[in-house]
């Protein structure tokens, strides 16, 4: 099968070099079994894109699934066998089957089974490369869906050295990048190792370790107390003011946190409830009845909250009448938590709004924190640290989604020290994590760099410019030849 809508000029190909395409070169192009994924063990492992991540498969974490034999023999994956993500965002990854237990693949992998003539480690690298991807994107742009099919991806073009070329570009991009990969290994154990010295950091800031205790700092249960006649007056004074007789009001005081488990503090800390420092509110429930009307106005999502603060490249709007709007609207200093992930240690970055955009709400994928007379440095930091250290992940419930939840985040004990004390400690965790900025900074940009090495040595094969050609070498169109007569030989 050849490609049509962009096929690569035989000329720009070095001597002995065709283009061929995985519909001329594999035995089979097939998608994978439509069934359940389980957690025992009552079958054949079932491997689903989701467990294909950085190039790798931990095959302890993949499920299981029941199929019958029939389906076992047909969907089982064997060495040599390449899959290949058809839909979604991940659309064109793919993945070499080297070694692998009892296996089949899910419906949204599509297995390429190639001619036991040819090199698959050289194919399987082929679509890691910027002229395979290039490719991926322009069929997926052209696609009513984004996706690739399997008559798709059987046109894909490739460019086909002679075979004993194949092995010596397959030898060539596995010694770069083993050096490269040993690089990228050190680069990210010290990312590790920078994360965890921020946590350490956090913790013992929250801890009341970090900084002096000054005994001369009014003693944060004094700091409570006020917050809370605060809070009892206000809301006193609002349901006055919307008619209520004074002599009937009852008013429930936010609960305390449950101090039984908890460590002691330092000298004029206190342990507080989330809730008993401020309103804790869940954002606005998205709804396509809510996507048009009178009144869109912008709104915050869990995508905007960072580890690095909110990220504002992408807001969206929603309608948001006046009877709800200031319910909703976002103020300066609130603090914004990441309600739910997919990823228990995503659960929960927080960022402090500066009303960088004007009368800006916020969706129920974040729960706000609108403190009473206090300043929200000190609880982000403690909020930060949650996150972290994966504390608000063991909070969060659910299966496949981990929600954090507003009632949790709102009963969550924290520390609260005396006001002055809050300052010395944002100061100092400020100046300290802005090294650990510069740090990650670099390692950042490094792993980056690494990518396009990575990237720019794949190119190089795949244009034949990484190893020497071997006029010796049978070519690849001979090579083509044989594998077309082996299939017909299979076929009858």
């Amino acid at each position: 099968m050849r490609c049509w809508w962009f096929r690569m000029s035989e000329r720009e190909l070095p001597p002995g070099w065709v283009t061929t395409t995985f519909g001329e070169i594999a035995e089979s192009i097939q998608y994978g079994l439509t069934t359940s994924a389980k957690d025992k063990p009552i079958g054949p492992k079932f491997l689903r894109i989701t467990d294909i991540q950085d190039r790798r498969v931990n095959w302890r974490s993949v499920p299981y699934c029941e199929c019958t034999d029939e389906e076992h023999r047909k969907y089982r994956l064997q060495p040599g066998d390449i899959v290949f993500a058809r839909t979604g965002a991940t659309t064109g990854k793919s993945y070499l089957i080297i070694n692998c237990p009892d296996v089949v693949f899910a419906s949204y992998l599509i297995r390429v089974r190639l001619d036991k003539l040819l090199e698959p480690r050289y194919f399987a690298l082929f679509m890691d490369s910027p002229t395979y991807w290039s490719h991926i994107m322009i069929v997926r742009k052209g696609s009513a869906q984004p996706g690739v099919n399997a008559t798709i991806l059987a046109g894909l073009p490739i460019p086909l050295p002679p075979l004993p070329e194949q092995h010596r570009i397959v030898a060539e991009i596995e010694k770069q990048l083993t050096r490269l990969d040993a690089g990228v290994a050190a680069l990210r154990r010290a990312g590790a190792n920078v994360r965890r010295y921020k946590a350490a950091v956090l913790k013992v800031a929250c801890e009341g370790r970090l900084v002096r205790q000054d005994a001369a700092d009014e003693p944060a249960s004094l700091l409570l107390e006020r917050i809370l006649a605060e809070r009892r007056a206000r809301w006193e004074a609002e349901q006055i003011a919307k008619g209520k007789d004074p002599k009937k009001l009852k008013y429930k005081e936010p609960a305390a946190p449950d101090r039984e488990g908890l460590p002691e503090l330092a000298e004029g800390w206190v342990w507080a409830a989330v809730e008993q420092l401020g309103e804790v509110r869940l954002g606005r429930q998205r709804s396509p009845r809510h996507h048009s009307g009178e009144f869109m106005r912008p709104y915050l999502r869990a995508a905007n909250a960072t580890w690095d603060g909110v990220d504002l490249s992408d807001v969206k709007e929603m309608n948001f009448p006046p009877e709800i709007f200031e319910t909703y609207r976002l103020q300066k200093d609130d603090i914004l938590v990441a309600e739910a992930s997919g990823s228990a240690s995503e659960v929960g970055k927080p960022f402090i709004w500066q009303e960088q955009i004007p009368d800006c709400c916020f969706q129920n994928t974040l729960i706000r924190v609108r403190l009473m007379d206090l300043p929200p440095q000190y609880l982000y930091l403690h909020f930060l640290k949650d996150a972290i250290t994966g504390r608000f992940g063991e909070v969060a419930k659910g299966v496949g989604i981990h929600h954090l939840g507003a009632e949790r985040l709102a009963m969550l004990p924290v520390t609260v020290p005396p006001l002055d004390e809050q300052q010395r400690i944002v100061a100092e965790v400020e100046r300290r994590l802005s090294v650990v900025e510069g740090l990650e900074a670099s390692i950042e940009a490094n792993l980056k760099r690494a990518e396009r090495l990575r990237q720019a040595v794949l190119k190089r094969a795949f244009a034949g410019e990484l190893v020497p050609q071997d006029p010796s070498d049978e070519p690849a169109d001979v090579l083509l030849e044989r594998v077309r007569v082996e299939r017909e030989r299979s076929d009858n």
